[in-house]
């Protein structure tokens, strides 16, 4: 981990953090850069630890969220696909030659893939993602969008000299190392040939289940770093108890079996955590624990597609 605690110490924010990182993240095997990954038990586990190093560093939780997003969306997305583009390219990304984020958000969505943007007849694209993570460190996004009952996701190259993209900066209130984009396309023309997947469908639960799962081991990292497993015998337990908990259950995660095991896990357990923190007087000193560290907003999931997933836990259960 030297050399990206090196990077992490020096970064000035002239160039772009994520695109800057990835080499040393290469550099350091932090990277699961093998095409078939995550196919045994334990390869899924090794990865969540090392988002758990990354994120008991200074800075290094923004890290571990930008690779966390490329490896558990993109990634997930490009392997799950069969077409040519799909895999030319998991090839560029595991080699480190493209960055590539993913687009699926759109204004007044809703958390329902049914309400995104589908092209015209002719085979045009109007629309507008509004949150793309790592959007401005990527090369391509791969845009979800709906053809008929299907979602099918296309490769958009972000340095097309034909095209002129309509780019903003999202701004939120943690992790500002990280960046986020609202991405607008008009007439946008799309091709066979940059088709990834037929159909996104089903595969977006999986997905968020992997993100909040990460989630889990960004929050072990930084409680960490803060040495607050140090400071109170009931977070020590609590913070041991979910580490167990997260090893237990990645350990046993592999290709194919992800959505299966993460749904009949969730909701993660990470509330007694996050409670022994905020009962901890010298840390909240009587704030809510966002007052105290806006980072923890990441660890609130009240957004409709987790909202969904907690409905579907209840009712399973």
């Amino acid at each position: 981990m030297n050399s990206i605690l090196a990077f992490l110490e020096s970064w000035t924010g002239e160039v772009d953090f994520y695109q800057s990182a990835k080499k040393y993240l290469f550099e350091e095997k932090l990277f699961p850069n093998s095409k078939d990954s995550f196919l045994e038990k334990g390869n899924y586990l090794s990865f969540q630890k090392d988002l758990q190093k990354l994120s008991s560093l200074s800075h290094g939780m923004d890290l571990a969220m930008c690779l966390m997003v490329e490896i558990n969306v993109a990634r997930t997305i490009l392997r799950k696909g069969q077409t040519k583009c799909a895999k030319h390219s998991l090839e560029m990304l595991s080699l480190g030659q493209e960055t590539f984020a993913t687009g699926v958000s759109e204004p007044n969505w809703e958390g329902n893939l049914k309400n995104l943007k589908s092209p015209s007849l002719e085979g045009t694209l109007t629309a507008t993602k509004s949150f793309i993570s790592n959007g401005f460190s990527a090369d391509s996004i791969l845009w979800v969008l709906k053809i008929g009952d299907q979602f099918p996701v296309y490769r958009i190259p972000m340095k097309s000299p034909a095209v002129e993209f309509q780019k903003e900066r999202v701004v939120v209130p943690f992790l500002p190392l990280c960046n986020h984009m609202k991405l607008h396309l008009e007439n946008y023309h799309l091709t066979s040939e940059s088709l990834v997947l037929e159909d996104y469908g089903d595969l977006g639960i999986e997905i968020r289940l992997r993100e909040l799962f990460s989630l889990v081991s960004l929050l072990l990292g930084d409680t960490e770093r803060k040495n607050y497993v140090n400071l109170d015998q009931s977070i020590q337990f609590a913070w041991k108890t979910l580490e167990d908990w997260r090893d237990e259950v990645a350990y046993s995660l592999v290709e194919g079996d992800f959505r299966r095991i993460l749904e009949d896990k969730f909701p993660f357990p990470i509330k007694p955590l996050l409670d022994a923190i905020q009962n901890t007087r010298e840390i909240s000193m009587g704030k809510t624990l966002i007052d105290v560290d806006p980072n923890y907003q990441m660890f609130v999931w009240e957004d409709p597609f987790t909202r969904y997933l907690k409905r579907k836990a209840r009712r399973n259960n």
